[in-house]
């Protein structure tokens, strides 16, 4: 998530980040390894179900942990998502998510989904 939401969107970036906090925390001892072949590795085998429950449990715990004075007219603002994906143009990528007729074929598929 945190390489997701940075502005550079690279794996060492996020490592290097990640080895900075801990050390910052005084965890010298729980300083990840800033090598990304291994980070890389196991991200691809993250599932898409995995990824949206880590964004939905991340954004309760936000939503659970912000004060009153947040809300907006005593209410909760729900945001959604309109994130772009990039996949293979496959026949298997195009059943799970097919394209809109206005959008010429290729390698992007879109979807919107509210995070709480």
């Amino acid at each position: 998530m945190r390489q997701v939401a940075s502005d550079t969107k690279s794996c060492r970036h996020a490592l290097i980040d990640e080895a900075r906090d801990q050390v910052v925390k005084g965890n010298k001892n729980k300083v990840p390894n800033t090598d990304t072949s291994a980070y890389c590795k196991a991200r691809q085998r993250l599932s898409e179900v995995s990824v949206r429950g880590l964004l939905r449990i991340s954004g309760n715990s936000l939503d659970h942990a912000s004060p009153e004075s947040w809300l907006w007219h005593q209410r909760r603002v729900l945001l959604t998502d309109d994130s772009t994906l990039l996949m293979p143009d496959t026949e298997k990528n195009q059943k799970e998510y097919p394209q809109p007729g206005t959008q010429k074929k290729g390698l992007v598929s879109r979807f919107s989904e509210f995070l709480f």
